[in-house]
């Protein structure tokens, strides 16, 4: 995505974005905002869509799930936006 931000006259912004790529993935409930949650939470990242794993670090949802096994246990946990290291990176940069 390109994100441009420019003044307007009497201290306005104008935002404007254009999709430049766009991957489609298979449908998971963990990113559902209507899935029943239990208390406990996990960092995802606002950018990629990582997971921070306590013992892992930031790891492909995917790869999250099985690891979690958070198809077998019910009800999934609560996710806390976040940005891993290299999203943070670029963002810092860009």
């Amino acid at each position: 995505m390109i994100l441009a931000i420019e003044p307007r006259p009497e201290r306005g912004l104008e935002v404007t974005s254009v999709l430049v790529d766009a991957e489609d993935r298979d449908y998971v409930a963990l990113l559902d905002v209507n899935t029943h949650r239990s208390d406990e939470r996990l960092r995802i990242c606002s950018g990629c869509k990582r997971i921070d794993l306590p013992d892992e670090g930031w790891t492909e949802i995917e790869r999250s799930l099985r690891t979690l096994d958070l198809f077998g246990a019910p009800p999934l946990p609560q996710l806390h936006q976040a940005l891993c290291p290299p999203c943070e990176t670029r963002t810092a940069v860009g």
